[in-house]
């Protein structure tokens, strides 16, 4: 890889101020906290690539940067703990980023952004100024800008404002206007936390709590039965991936169908699959929620996200009647996930102790849309069994690189869009091995097509 070159970005004369967290941050720094030191992986990538023969010089990625930087509180804040040990964010009117600069000369920029990514990755996880920046530049030109954001200070939806931001940072009509003041947005982090700890923050926080109780009192004992005996695999923790535009078309056709979501018919579809693993009748999993519903939330770039609890019944239901009743019960976990982080975890050990111990919540699903959900219901004609199996012997499954540490049983991530859909997933050999975690994710394929010929 070749040597690094630093150009510093400097911020000054911003506002500064030093707050609690909101309940989101609370959420993300626990579970850093947990997954200490293996927690490299809270940080978030972006990548955005500049065609080559731009305009665009290492000055504009910078100054796009500086002006990013400095419309939003969340990249320029540090957290740490109080002298009474509560957890804060300090934001900082001067900030300074240093973007580490590789030119690619004779190698292949690909070859090197590999390498830049895989060094990024390895870096241990900090609590100071969360954004890290790396550049590869063939012939002095940017042609790969690759940034990491601590999960403290952004979620998935803040990424893409990220990203949305500057690729029209360094489009060429952006670039032809000044921009005076930053384009400073109304709404921060700290304002949101602020407004948590008032009273239309607490009513809402209740609500939420009661909604939690009603749902962990159907979920089932454990969707991951334990095994006597079994000795965890090396790493323990085993990590996938699965690509598959077959998934996406019998999604989007399904929810076309059931008058449903793509979201709604994969989260049905995971649920089936673990309530009859588990021979439950039933599954119970904790889904994250983007709690993105004002204006000002939608534009704020920091982390909004919660876990909300998703259980529903699958025995003596067909597929489509699973469906409905999981897109329900997602509907309701909207209104589950704005809530105060110590009430729902003792509401939880409470729903525990009633129960003798009998509650697992070890088992995340998260799904990412990456298009207008509008766009769900395809327009047209939907795709026939037999084009949606010709797409399915293109499907792609492969291992990563695992872990050691984990607090969940099971985590899985569903990215969905239009064409494909991307699974990641992440599961305990003690009660998931890593050929049965196989079979779960390409059995939501095949769950998914065996609906469609019906």
């Amino acid at each position: 890889m070749p040597l690094a070159r630093t150009h510093p970005i400097s911020v000054q004369g911003r506002s500064s101020r030093t707050y609690g967290l909101n309940r989101s941050q609370k959420w993300i720094w626990q579970m850093i906290e947990s997954l200490a030191p293996d927690n490299r992986h809270m940080y978030l990538p972006v990548r955005i690539d500049i065609e080559d023969g731009s305009s665009v010089e290492i000055d504009d990625v910078t100054a796009g940067l500086h002006d990013l930087i400095a419309r939003h509180e969340a990249l320029r804040t540090t957290y740490a703990r109080g002298e009474r040990g509560e957890q804060l964010q300090m934001v900082h009117g001067d900030a300074e980023v240093a973007a580490r600069v590789f030119e690619a000369g004779t190698q292949d920029v690909e070859d090197v952004c590999t390498q830049v990514v895989e060094e990024m990755r390895a870096l241990p996880f900090l609590l100071d100024l969360p954004v890290r920046v790396s550049l590869v530049t063939r012939a002095g030109r940017p042609r790969i800008l690759l940034l990491q954001v601590s999960h403290l200070s952004a979620d998935a939806w803040a990424l893409r404002l990220i990203e949305q931001q500057l690729r029209y940072t360094l489009s060429a009509d952006s670039r032809a206007v000044q921009d005076s003041d930053g384009g400073r947005t109304s709404w921060q982090p700290v304002d949101q936390a602020q407004h948590e700890q008032g009273e239309a923050g607490a009513r809402r926080a209740a609500r939420a709590l009661t909604r939690w109780r009603q749902q962990l009192d159907r979920f089932p004992a454990t969707s991951f039965p334990e095994r006597h005996g079994s000795e965890p695999e090396n790493p323990r923790f085993a990590e996938a991936r699965m690509d598959s535009a077959a998934l996406a078309a019998a999604a989007l056709a399904l929810a076309d169908r059931h008058s449903a979501t793509a979201s709604s018919v994969l989260m049905a579809a995971v649920l089936t699959l673990l309530a009859e693993r588990s021979g439950n009748g039933s599954a119970g999993v904790y889904t994250l929620v983007a709690n993105r519903l004002t204006d000002d939330l939608r534009d704020m770039v920091g982390t909004a996200v919660q876990y909300a609890p998703v259980s529903v019944e699958t025995a003596g239901r067909t597929f489509p009647e699973t469906v409905r009743a999981t897109w329900s019960a997602m509907m309701q976990s909207q209104r589950s996930a704005q809530y105060d982080l110590d009430q729902v975890e003792a509401l939880v050990r409470e729903v525990t102790e009633d129960r003798q111990g009998e509650l697992d919540v070890a088992c995340t699903i998260n799904l990412l849309n990456e298009f207008d959900p509008t766009a769900e219901v395809a327009a047209g004609p939907p795709p026939s069994v037999s084009e949606v199996n010709e797409l399915a012997r293109h499907t792609r499954f492969s291992w990563d690189r695992g872990m050691q540490q984990e607090n969940l049983k099971f985590y899985m991530s569903v990215r969905v869009s239009p064409e494909r859909i991307a699974l990641f997933a992440r599961g305990d050999s003690t009660v998931l091995p890593s050929s049965e975690m196989r079979d779960l994710m390409l059995g939501i394929e095949t769950l998914l097509l065996e609906a469609m010929a019906e």
